[in-house]
């Protein structure tokens, strides 16, 4: 249960993205570049601001998904947990959000402040359907990814294929072509749809029949 939880990830994991699996680019700064680009962080009131480790640097204030912090429960965390947690030789970050997420502290949450209602990418793009270069393709399944290249084992995606589950007669694939593919299918799902790609351990692959695009045995594994 994630109870609408907002924030990013340490700086050390996002970090092993670039540095173990050779993703130029795809690390802390990066990314935690982009999420302070879509948040809007109300800071707590002035009243209770001393409650929190807040760091308004560390936070976006502009973007279409807003931040809060939970403030039922104000007096918890300060006077009860972090004495308890300090006590026993645990860290309090300052703002979880800068990099460092390991200790304890409050965590604002996607939820909006007019009506306290859950904000979040349906609710902040809704203005984007009318948008003529967006499509969105229900009931379909993502059967791979498409290549323009695989040449030395860098591979390029031309697009993506998937199978229609309404449609279990034909059971047909669907060629969608593109700039750039971005898989966002959860922890389970993207690895998935990565190694019936091509994109894998070989030793796994080899067996099942798919043919190895790029010989990777961490997919899956973090």
């Amino acid at each position: 249960m994630n109870w609408m939880i907002h924030n990013t990830d340490s700086r050390v994991q996002l970090d092993i993205w670039e540095s173990v699996l050779g993703l130029d680019g795809w690390n802390w700064e990066t990314m935690s570049t982009a999420f302070r680009e879509s948040e809007t962080m109300y800071a707590p009131p002035n009243a209770t601001a001393q409650k929190f480790k807040y760091d308004p640097a560390v936070h976006g204030g502009t973007g279409p998904i807003d931040s809060v912090f939970q403030r039922s429960v104000l007096s918890l965390f300060p006077d009860y947990l972090e004495p308890t947690l300090l006590n026993a030789g645990y860290q309090i970050p300052e703002d979880r959000n800068g990099g460092n997420a390991v200790g304890a502290g409050f965590l604002p949450l996607a939820i909006s402040p007019e009506n306290y209602t859950r904000s979040y990418s349906g609710s902040a793009y809704t203005a984007a359907q009318s948008r003529s270069n967006l499509h969105l393709i229900h009931n379909a399944r993502v059967a791979g990814i498409d290549w323009s290249s695989t040449t030395n084992g860098s591979a390029v995606a031309a697009g993506l294929r998937y199978v229609n589950t309404l449609d279990d007669s034909s059971n047909a694939t669907t060629h969608i072509g593109g700039r750039e593919v971005i898989i966002s299918s959860g922890c389970v799902q993207s690895s998935q749809v990565l190694e019936l790609s091509g994109v894998g351990d070989s030793s796994i692959l080899r067996p099942l029949g798919i043919d190895v695009v790029v010989d990777n045995a961490n997919v899956g594994k973090w």
